[in-house]
């Protein structure tokens, strides 16, 4: 499984940036899984992803979510379906959702966001 990397920033205003790290589902890490609405597609904001100055597309809902979600002077490690699960790639889909269930049993807490 991949987990994301929250980048801290107390600024509401600042773009979003993140890393993943792949990690054995049965790795003692300290993670929150989120689960929220996905919102509409069509509305997406930018992103940072990875140490490059690589953008990533992403509803605007999670953009959101995000934002009130980082730690102002640490980083925060979270499970995001969107970001943690490749979206074109159909067998890593389903082979993801199937360990959902394990996922966010795993979690040290499940955050639900709703826009």
């Amino acid at each position: 499984m991949q987990v994301l990397h929250l980048e801290p920033s107390d600024d509401k205003g600042v773009v979003i940036k993140a890393k993943l790290e792949v990690i054995p589902l049965a790795t003692p890490i300290a993670f929150e899984a989120l689960s929220y609405v996905w919102g509409r597609r069509r509305q997406r904001r930018a992103m940072q992803l990875g140490s490059s100055a690589r953008m990533f597309s992403a509803t605007e809902n999670l953009i959101v979510a995000l934002r009130h979600l980082r730690y102002p002077d640490r980083t925060r490690t979270l499970w995001v379906d969107a970001l943690c699960i490749n979206q074109k790639d159909e067998r890593e889909k389903s082979l993801q959702v199937g360990m959902m269930g394990s996922i966010y049993s795993h979690a040290e807490r499940v955050l639900i966001w709703l826009g």
